[in-house]
């Protein structure tokens, strides 16, 4: 849906094949995502897709033949009304991944205890709109359960009854959120979770699990072997070994099986169709360093249908997958705001109201309609009033048309939810001709459909209507926008960024506050599988030197920038002098370093090792480390402790590919790696397995039992406690490589010039996080690598794809709307107080010196009203609800309006 609605919105045509009855895949079966985050973020761009004019939904429908080759595709769409043939430029495979069937382990019973649930169903069960408002219950006997447990890994790291050797990547956050999410519901209830190892790896993930175990969420480290039934109840019992070594059992009323990602069924008849190359687990196959791309030209991949992903990096992917496909198509423009407004100013309110009914109020609601319908049209200055329910892209052409021949200057628009559909709303209204401003809505979401609902619905709709003839048109400007792009960082992150920008035509000027190019990658020798980073960084940096449509400026720096989305102007002083830079839109990719700790005796020997100065050290001479018989990884030093509490993302993959590649070289080398969990997410986990067989040891500890490390004569000494044997061990290491924590760049200044955060980390802060994950608070700031958050290389090329095609929505325009729904100053009133400064939360007003009031850029303004309602001389209004708008809404829901 997100790489449908990113094409639409630059003026594509879109076919989205949906073999379900309604769009959203899984996420639409979910109670919330991570970590609070309603589920209705799904629901809101299904309706866009449905009802957008550049993308044709196919529900209930499945692709039966393709071919053809880029450019020109041809695809054949099976559906209820029987099959149709469609043209493509481009295929993009997004057909997401189904859950484990959990029947394949006959030991948990799946099938026969009634009280046995998937993770998927446990979610169904804590919707509000589930069977129990909500509150999860048992299925045998409908009570509320007091003791759950959750079982890790089942159908993820099992090669015996699943045939699925890698990891999930999303189950631990899922239990995690679930147990949560039940302690919510039902404080009193004891939540468990059996796993092997906790695999919280992205931004933010580590932070909620420390808070889920705060909150009472208990977690055993233990794989459950089977589930048995107490006898004469319906409850559980589950055997297991705890890690002192003793066997314990538990009862449970209610036991949840964490089910692991399979790749939908139908992509193996697709690919074979398109020709598409497979992975061995069943996945497309995508080269590390060339995301979303598949063997095919012109056939693109992202989400569950490249590997185990989360919602985050399936977003990613899809706005990636978009880049490489308006690089690849080009030549169409969403040309913005074309459209002029007619000038409504000396007209009489005439106002038309729509009513726009979904599924889930029918048929009930139609009782009030014919009732509230002749209210509404006795209502001063009322035009018409219809029932135009918005099924499809072509409803909207059909309320645009009823909006100019109707005579009306002025819209209510009721439904359930219609923030949901505002910008279709606007994009109809300008289509009338009418300024998108003159517009009011009524949601009928929380409202019943039984006849003593009927007041209550006169008295909203008698306010809205009142409301929308008060409404003045707010003034837009158009501005055009500047086709190019600035990207700061010239690591892997910003050069794919700038690389992806060239590619679509672009103009883009790239800065590196160093003397080079390539940032953090200089340090990394190679990717999860083996491949070479710094043949990728060589390749990549003569790529950018050599690209006539980007300029290189190194040993520079950003210092200040004024303006907004479509019309940014930077200052970036290089060699002492200042050069102003004019840009469309702003690629932030000022990467991260690793921590210099001050433990494990770092500094006190020369073979004790940053891992980034161990593998540039392997880079440099590859046979350093060749003669070492024994050499020891410590993982998550200055990582996910109280004063960093994040998890660093690719230090477990990198000591991990590290000693398979030191077994390798020499295979009598002793290698061991010290860890607290292990997180090889993903297909990853076949390396962890390949180092097992290798025979790296692999020994856990805990954070208040750190290995301890010594010099002694000139020998490294490193002491740990197996828990295995519950006894230490003494290590005598030729070298030790410690995976310190991945830092933030000092970013503060860049934050403020183009007003954006920073979390609480100090990394950049998307918003919001799931669905706009390379997008910052400012419209027209990017974020791209490291600069968000760790990752590995694969992930930072693919932001960078992903920043390009997210900006191509607004660099495809020729011209934007700037104004409309902002505040706006009174110079007269203005005592220059400094309230409106400290009060807004996006630090946009600022005192004009040389006017001598404050003043907010109508561009950046994000219309909150904070400053309104803060000053203290009443400077500042905001047209779209001013006082005198509340005051007579207020009488209005009173029913005592003047009419």
């Amino acid at each position: 849906m997100n790489a449908a609605l990113d094409l639409a919105a630059q003026g594509y045509h879109v076919d989205l094949v949906e073999k379900e009855s309604e769009l959203g895949g899984t996420v639409a079966k979910l109670h919330r995502l991570y970590p609070l985050c309603s589920c209705c973020k799904a629901a809101n761009r299904a309706t866009l897709c449905k009802l957008h004019p550049n993308i044709r939904a196919w529900t209930e429908s499945s692709v039966v033949r393709i071919f053809g080759s880029a450019g020109a595709f041809q695809a054949v769409i099976a559906g209820p009304a029987g099959e149709t043939s469609v043209d493509a430029q481009a295929v993009i495979l997004a057909l997401g991944v189904e859950p484990f069937s959990p029947q394949a382990y006959d030991t948990y019973a799946y099938a026969a205890f009634e009280n046995v649930v998937t993770s998927i169903e446990l979610e169904w069960l804590q919707k509000p709109v589930g069977p129990f408002q909500g509150v999860p219950k048992r299925p045998s006997d409908g009570q509320p359960p007091k003791k759950v447990a959750w079982l890790q890994c089942v159908g993820s790291r099992e090669i015996n009854k699943c045939d699925a050797p890698y990891c999930s990547a999303v189950c631990c956050m899922y239990a995690l959120k679930e147990a949560v999410q039940l302690k919510d519901a039902l404080p009193e209830a004891e939540t468990t979770i059996f796993y092997m190892d906790m695999r919280t790896h992205g931004k933010g993930y580590e932070r909620y699990f420390d808070q889920a175990k705060e909150k009472g969420v208990r977690l055993v480290r233990s794989r459950i072997h089977s589930i048995e039934k107490a006898a004469g109840t319906e409850d559980l019992v589950l055997e297991y070994v705890d890690e002192n070594g003793t066997k314990q059992a538990e009862t449970f009323d209610l036991v949840v099986l964490s089910v692991g990602l399979r790749p939908s069924a139908e992509l193996q008849q697709l690919a074979e169709m398109l020709g598409v190359v497979l992975s061995e687990d069943h996945y497309v196959a995508s080269e590390t360093f060339k995301p979303c791309e598949t063997n095919v030209p012109g056939v693109f991949v992202c989400g569950g249908a490249a590997g185990p992903r989360d919602v985050h990096q399936s977003v990613v992917e899809a706005a990636a997958s978009v880049g490489k496909v308006a690089a690849m198509v080009k030549g169409v423009s969403g040309n913005g705001a074309g459209a002029s407004f007619r000038d409504v100013s000396g007209e009489t309110p005439a106002v038309g109201v729509v009513l726009s009914l979904c599924p889930s109020k029918l048929p009930e609601f139609e009782a009030l309609l014919n009732p509230l319908a002749d209210f509404i049209k006795g209502l001063p200055g009322v035009s018409f009033v219809e029932r135009l329910d918005l099924h499809d892209g072509s409803s909207l052409g059909r309320l645009a048309e009823r909006m100019k021949t109707g005579a009306v200057n002025r819209l209510v628009y009721a439904s359930c939810t219609p923030i949901m559909h505002q910008e279709l709303i606007e994009s109809a209204m300008k289509e009338a001709g009418l300024n998108p401003s003159l517009y009011e809505f009524v949601d009928l979401r929380t409202l019943g459909t039984t006849p003593v609902e009927l007041p209550r619905l006169q008295n909203l709709f008698r306010t809205a209507v009142l409301k929308a003839r008060m409404l003045e048109p707010l003034t837009y400007a158009k501005v055009p926008v500047k086709k190019s792009a600035l990207v700061i960082g010239g690591g892997l992150a910003g050069m794919q960024a700038a690389l992806a920008f060239a590619e679509l035509d672009v103009p883009v000027t790239l800065v590196e506050k160093k003397d080079r190019l390539g940032g953090h990658a200089h340090k990394v020798r190679s990717a999860w599988k083996g491949e070479s980073v710094q043949d990728l960084l060589k390749s990549t940096i003569d790529k950018v030197t050599q690209n006539p449509k980007i300029t290189v400026m190194t040993s520079a720096e950003v210092v200040g920038a004024r303006g907004f989305a479509g019309n940014y102007i930077s200052t970036v002083l290089q060699g002492g002098q200042k050069k102003e830079v004019e840009h469309g839109v702003v690629v932030l990719a000022t990467g991260a370093h690793s921590l210099k700790p001050q433990e494990y005796a770092y500094g006190q020997h020369p073979e004790v090792y940053r891992w980034s100065d161990f593998t540039k050290k392997m880079i440099d001479d590859p046979n350093a480390f060749r003669s070492a018989q024994c050499g020891v990884f410590i993982q998550c030093v200055g990582s996910r402790e109280p004063q960093r509490p994040y998890c660093s993302r690719l230090c477990c993959t990198f000591a991990v590919r590290s000693a398979i590649d030191l077994k390798a070289m020499n295979p009598d080398m002793d290698v061991f790696v010290l860890y607290r969990e292990m997180r090889t997410f993903g297909e990853r986990e076949r390396i962890y397995k390949e180092a097992r067989e290798k025979g790296v040891v692999f020994i856990r500890y805990d954070l208040d039992s750190k290995p301890e490390v010594s010099v002694e004569n000139g020998r490294l000494k490193v002491v740990v406690t197996d828990p295995i044997l519950g006894r230490p061990l003494a290590l005598t290491p030729d070298f030790i490589s410690l995976q310190t924590a991945i830092l933030p760049a000092q970013v503060t200044d860049l934050a403020a010039y183009y007003k954006v955060s920073l979390d609480e980390d100090g990394f950049f802060a998307e918003s919001p996080a799931k669905m706009r994950p390379v997008d910052g608070e400012t419209e027209g700031v990017f974020f791209a690598g490291l600069a968000l958050a760790p990752k590995p290389v694969e992930e930072s090329l693919a932001e960078g794809w992903a920043v390009a095609g997210r900006a191509m929505r607004l660099l495809s325009q020729d011209v934007m709307l700037v104004g409309g729904a902002v505040a706006e100053v009174d110079p007269d009133k203005c005592a220059v107080c400094l309230t409106c400064v400290r009060t807004c939360p996006f630090h946009i007003p600022f005192i004009d010196s040389q006017q001598g009031h404050a003043f907010i850029d109508p561009g950046l303004c994000q219309g909150c009203g904070m400053c309104v309602s803060e000053c203290p001389g009443k400077a500042i209004s905001y047209r779209r609800l001013s006082d005198d708008h509340i005051a007579a809404m207020a009488q209005s829901l009173l029913r005592s309006a003047v009419q």
